[in-house]
């Protein structure tokens, strides 16, 4: 069986983010044959052209750890996933893959995707 690594990384260092939350949601949801590396990034400095020959330990590391991930496409191709947002001053609620606005929101999604009436068909 042909395995992959993919590296995360959560552009969010706070222990409760969303995003972290959503990344280590993902690795759950994988199949066997993924493997997922998060990629450390609270040591960084902030970027500076002037250091681009120069760089320190933590920036060399990251490029290393991103280059072990990185696959050929070859014939079949690449997908890639990639999550970005903005806050927009909602409230948040989520189980499992399922983020809803209000709980009540949140139990109407499993009991519809319970009945397979989740996915509306337009």
């Amino acid at each position: 069986m042909t395995t992959y690594t993919i590296a995360v990384i959560v552009g969010r260092l706070r222990k409760d983010s969303i995003n972290k939350k959503l990344a280590n949601a993902i690795v759950k949801l994988a199949p066997p044959e993924f493997t997922f590396k998060q990629l450390r990034i609270d040591d960084l400095p902030l970027y500076n052209q002037h250091d681009d020959a120069n760089q320190i330990a933590s920036v060399k590391r990251l490029k290393g750890e991103i280059a072990d991930a990185q696959i050929n496409a070859g014939g079949t191709g690449v997908r890639f996933l990639l999550l970005s947002g903005k806050p927009i001053g909602e409230p948040v609620v989520w189980y499992g893959p399922i983020v809803m606005n209000a709980r009540e929101e949140l139990q109407t999604a499993f009991e519809e995707y319970e009945q397979g009436t989740f996915l509306k068909h337009k």
